[in-house]
């Protein structure tokens, strides 16, 4: 137990760091561009400014998703 009230003005970075939990909005994030990644390429960026090629692969992305579950 950390025993911490709101008085301490702790950010919350350090509040996970003592707790030893991660950031579930990092981590989600993290997966979210590495599925990106395995579908776009290292240059999803860029594919992104290219509407046409961009919603071919949001389809891709979608059926890929959809068959892991």
């Amino acid at each position: 137990m950390l025993r911490l009230s709101l008085r301490d003005q702790i950010r919350n970075e350090e509040i996970r760091k003592r707790a030893r939990v991660t950031d579930i909005a990092q981590r989600v994030a993290k997966r979210w561009t590495d599925d990106i990644k395995r579908v776009a390429g290292r240059r999803w960026k860029q594919a992104a400014q290219v509407r046409g090629f961009w919603n071919s692969l949001q389809k891709t992305y979608v059926q890929k998703c959809t068959e892991i579950g």
